[in-house]
């Protein structure tokens, strides 16, 4: 994989929501935001940048069976049976998702961005 030796992650906790965030003129790998604070989203939301020139490279430390598929294989070695558990992150940022999540929170934090967006630019 082609990692940089060294990230460049972004917390922009206390900037989302109050002054413009450009990732590409940052050249950050990573940037992560609360939805609240400036933003003024539901509590309990955020979101996270990823560049798509790492994002496959990064594992995250916790997973669920949406953000990394389990897959079983019963294989026979020597007459005996064993299962081979295979645990693959999905590509991209899905990688970072659960599968349970709540909507109406989801919709509350787009609805933010939405607002902010045509207020700040």
């Amino acid at each position: 994989d082609n990692l940089p030796s060294i990230l460049y992650l972004v917390d922009a906790c206390q900037s989302i929501g109050h002054i413009q965030v450009d990732v590409q003129s940052m050249f950050c790998h990573a940037l992560a935001a609360t939805g609240r604070k400036y933003l003024r989203g539901p509590r309990g939301t955020g979101f996270l940048y990823v560049n798509m020139n790492v994002v496959n490279c990064i594992n995250p430390i916790a997973v669920d069976h949406f953000a990394a598929p389990v897959t079983f294989e019963m294989i026979t070695t020597n007459g005996k049976e064993d299962v081979v558990i295979d645990v693959n992150p999905r590509k991209g940022a899905k990688r970072f998702e659960y599968w349970e999540s709540n909507i109406s929170t989801r919709l509350g934090l787009g609805a933010a961005i939405t607002y902010c967006l045509d207020e700040i630019g």
